[in-house]
């Protein structure tokens, strides 16, 4: 009789080898490879292997990062979290509440508390709930979202530095990366679909978008210990007659404090005794008197760090097998803190648009490609509103100009007005309203500040000179106008040399209004064009002269050839009264004189053109400052002319591709949300600073400060992590 067991081995219980799990460890092979494990890298990781996917994450360096950014999560962050299953993440770092922010103006001070969730979400269906975001250290948020990659059956981590991108030898096609492991070691990895997630140091975005990052300014970062905030679990802007400080809490005791200072800036040079001088002789004086003696200390202590604020615009990938994402794609001034936000967002779309059930195998380029394109329209419900915000207020709350200042206070004016006036903004920062124009209206501030008149663009002299002759012209045009009426109306005969003239009064009308509204308003700067400008006045000139020659004619024609023999001159005109005669060389007159004046405009106008030619830059002077224009004229997006046009199939995209993501409709206009700050971007004053031969100047204490360069796949600026290596043990970021 046979033996039985009353228990079964426990050889019975082990359970067989995962062989996705062995592909990954042994041969290094996955559905996906993702380079960088930060916060977008980390969460995409999760995002994709809880849909089946095997996925490999790379990362330099284990030890936890030590950045003085991305430490603000929005409320819209949050909600991604959510949707992503990532809300842990925010638990067990000592996360503070951020429930809207506080702007202190000259000492006046205005809460901007962030709205109601006014549309609600899976994740957040009470409409009338309050949304919060967090601030934390930057580096535990890091380290949580990577032990969640970490414990992840689908997903294995390495500790490795990649240093370059396979290809195929046939096509251009993206096979997987190259990285060297403990400095030595190198190893490939492969994978039906590369993501670069390596931050803003990327060492791939060069090859493979078009455009390279701008950088205006460098944020200036402190710690400060048990400072009193004016309004706790609230971002502090401070603005004054420098850059914007920013004060915001990031633990129990700990508060951040970021000093945004423009390239060559004179009070922080080297001759008056650097960064740290600044900071102390014109920052310390204008912040709160109750946060002073902390950021006094801070200071003193010497933990000085910085980090260069970025303006990157997005492009589509293009690549086949190759995505970049982050900050390696798109970045935006820190000052808003939008950044993890959108993200967080990219990976709740890219999780939707890469689904197994839109694209089963990653391998399939060309799904993979067409579902980017889907991507890149998508994202822009989201992050073109907070890209706009953030270039477009840093140049507000940076002013440095009579003209900005106006906006500024104006700004200001508004927000103390309440209600929608600040729920309508801050909800679009916030990333909580995803649609921008029902509430675009909230940045019309020219009007907002009491006994200002309505915002009009300063003009050079001879622009000055230009309007006032047109509007003579237009004075002269109307009573030209009114004369041939008058001949019409006399008795006698009137032929097409008249109804030339007469036409010629209304169609001057339009060509006058643009050429004296389009360069003196804002709103309409959009339509400038100085060749446009020097054609119309050239061609009006022609006009003129062929239609005063032709009045002259007509006069010359008839005057002294009447039926009255006895008469002479206007007495005896042949084509009607004397009176008719006598108006009609009036008319003549007028169309000289109309002729004479477009002829001086037309000077003027060509003037424009040379001027324009030599510099590149329209003559009148504007507001604004020159980079943030040129980046607007990128559009935050490189392929709006260039790529393949949003074809009919996008329209089709089911609520599963992004529409209940918070993103929006699927499918957007090629004149994407960027384009109107495009259009009125010459209501910014163009003042370009000049770019410092080499960094700013340090003080005397130089070596106390500490850079936020990249250390790592996740953009770390500022981790000083020592070059030694820290173990081969498998790690996400």
């Amino acid at each position: 009789m046979p033996l039985i067991l009353d228990s079964p081995s426990e050889s019975s219980f082990e359970t067989p080898p995962d062989p996705l799990e062995e592909r990954r460890r042994l041969h290094h092979d996955a559905d996906v490879v993702i380079v960088g494990a930060g916060i977008l890298g980390s969460a995409l990781a999760v995002a994709l292997a809880d849909q089946g996917r095997s996925v490999i994450l790379l990362e330099r360096s284990l030890k936890e990062p030590d950045r003085i950014v991305g430490e603000l999560l929005q409320p819209g962050g949050v909600e991604a979290l959510e949707k992503l299953g990532l809300r842990h993440c925010l638990e067990e770092i000592d996360a503070i509440p951020v429930k809207g922010y506080e702007v202190i103006y000259y000492g006046e001070e205005v809460a901007i508390p962030y709205p109601g969730n006014a549309h609600g979400s899976k994740a957040s269906p009470e409409k009338t709930s309050k949304p919060e975001g967090r601030s934390f250290h930057h580096g535990r948020f890091v380290s949580r979202l990577r032990s969640a990659a970490l414990i992840h059956p689908n997903i294995t981590t390495f500790e490795t530095e990649v240093t370059s991108i396979i290809k195929s030898t046939h096509t251009s096609e993206v096979l997987g990366v190259e990285s060297l492991t403990n400095k030595t070691k190198p190893e490939f990895f492969f994978g039906s679909l590369t993501v670069i997630a390596d931050g803003y140091a990327s060492k791939f975005r060069k090859s493979y978008l078009p455009h390279t990052p701008k950088t205006r300014s460098k944020f200036w970062g402190l710690e400060l210990i048990d400072a009193d905030l004016p309004l706790p679990e609230h971002g502090h802007v401070i603005l004054g007659d420098g850059a914007p400080v920013l004060l915001y809490q990031i633990g129990t005791h700990e508060t951040r404090a970021l000093v945004d200072i423009p390239d060559n800036t004179p009070t922080a040079s080297v001759k008056v005794g650097g960064v740290k001088a600044h900071l102390r002789n014109v920052v310390l004086p204008s912040l709160p008197q109750q946060v002073q003696p902390s950021f006094a200390a801070a200071l003193d202590k010497g933990a000085l760090r910085s980090m260069p604020n970025s303006f990157l615009p997005s492009a589509t990938n293009k690549t086949p097998g190759l995505i970049l994402l982050g900050d390696a794609m798109n970045m935006r001034h820190a000052l808003t803190g939008g950044g993890m936000t959108v993200a967080l967002n990219d990976v709740v779309l890219l999780r939707s648009l890469l689904s197994p059930h839109h694209v089963p195998d990653l391998a399939d380029s060309k799904a993979v490609l067409h579902q980017m394109r889907s991507f890149h329209w998508q994202r822009k419900n989201l992050t073109a509103v907070i890209n706009i915000l953030a270039q477009a207020l840093y140049s507000l709350f940076a002013a440095n100009d009579p003209y900005l200042k106006y906006l500024q206070m104006g700004c200001f004016r508004y927000f103390q007005l309440g209600g929608q006036c600040i729920d309508g903004p801050v909800g679009l920062l916030a990333g909580i309203i995803r649609q921008p124009s029902p509430d675009a209206r909230g940045l019309e501030v020219d009007q907002a500040a009491p006994g200002s008149p309505k915002m009009r663009l300063p003009q050079d002299k001879l622009a000055v000179i230009k309007r006032y002759i047109h509007a003579a012209q237009g004075a002269i045009v109307a009573i030209a106008w009114l004369l041939c009426i008058i001949i019409f109306t006399r008795q006698g005969h009137s032929d097409g040399r008249v109804g030339w003239y007469f036409g010629l009064c209304w169609l001057s009308i339009p060509i006058l209004v643009y050429l004296v509204m389009v360069p003196m308003w804002p709103r309409a700067r959009r339509f400038s064009n100085v060749y446009a400008f020097a054609t119309l006045d050239a061609l009006s000139v022609v006009f003129w002269l062929s239609a005063w020659a032709a009045m002259a004619s007509y006069v010359s024609q008839g005057i002294g050839k009447g039926d009255n023999e006895e008469a002479t001159g206007c007495d005896n005109f042949k084509f009607g009264s004397p009176g008719r005669c006598k108006i009609s060389q009036g008319v003549i007159v007028l169309g000289v004189v109309l002729m004479l004046c477009f002829a001086a405009t037309a000077f003027i106008s060509f003037k424009a053109v040379m001027h324009y030619k030599r510099t590149g830059e329209m003559p009148n002077p504007t507001m604004g400052n020159e980079n943030f224009a040129k980046q607007t004229q990128d559009a935050f997006s490189s392929n709006i002319r260039n790529d393949d046009p949003f074809d009919d199939n996008h329209a089709d995209l089911d609520a599963r591709q992004g529409g209940t993501s918070g993103y929006g409709p699927a499918r957007r206009s090629e004149d994407d949300e960027y384009t109107l700050l495009q259009n009125d971007h010459d209501e910014i004053n163009q003042a370009q600073p000049t770019q410092p031969a080499g960094p700013l100047g340090y003080g005397p204490n130089s070596g106390a400060i500490m850079h936020d360069y990249d250390t790592s796949y996740a953009g770390s600026y500022g981790q000083n992590i020592p070059d030694g290596g820290y173990g081969n043990a498998p790690y996400s970021r």
